[in-house]
């Protein structure tokens, strides 16, 4: 099981992970951001695109489902929108964190 972890490099943790993009928009971004950390190895975040709201997220395979409960969650308070899974961008040679 691959798990986002201080065991072995991150860049290598997250070359293994699943990888999502979503807008988060308003106020409580900053609460799902919070809310995705209160949970051990679920997810890596990061901010693609301050303006635009643009994040992306490296899930730990095995706690896919979870993440999309959460992001579910947030969807209905309309702060996540247009979730999408996407190829891990870390697969390319060329792309860096």
């Amino acid at each position: 099981m691959a798990t986002i972890t201080q065991d072995k490099p991150l860049s290598e943790s997250l070359r293994a992970s699943a990888y999502y993009q979503a807008t988060v928009v308003g106020p409580d971004a900053t609460l799902l951001v919070a809310v995705l950390k209160t949970f051990d190895s679920l997810c890596f975040d990061r901010t693609l695109d301050r303006e635009a709201g643009l994040f992306e997220f490296f899930v730990t395979p095995a706690e896919t489902e979870l993440f999309l409960s959460v992001m579910r969650a947030f969807e209905k308070r309309g702060v996540v929108k247009d979730l999408r899974e996407l190829s891990n961008r870390l697969l390319d040679p060329t792309q860096q964190l």
